[in-house]
């Protein structure tokens, strides 16, 4: 069976997820960098996309988007997700 996306395609797909994954905040006041760190990241993969659509390399995109999330990680609590609560 032929494969439908390449493993470049298949990584810079995987870091745009994990990129866009950003955790709301646990606290009312710290919202906004939920938000602030979302649009940050937002307008990096934009970049990137066009970028990768322009040079066709994908797998430098993904490199490029994994700089990103370390860049700009999570600084704030995350709120808890039901799946977290549920494995206690």
């Amino acid at each position: 069976m032929t494969a439908l996306l390449s493993d470049d395609a298949r990584a810079l797909s995987a870091a745009v997820l994990v990129a866009l994954d950003v955790p709301q905040a646990a606290n009312w006041d710290d919202r906004h960098r939920s938000a602030d760190l979302l649009h940050i990241r937002a307008a990096f993969i934009r970049g990137v996309l066009e970028s990768v659509l322009e040079n066709g390399d994908a797998s430098a995109g993904a490199s490029a988007i994994r700089r990103v999330v370390d860049d700009y990680p999570v600084t704030y609590t995350p709120r808890e997700s039901e799946q977290t609560r549920g494995a206690r």
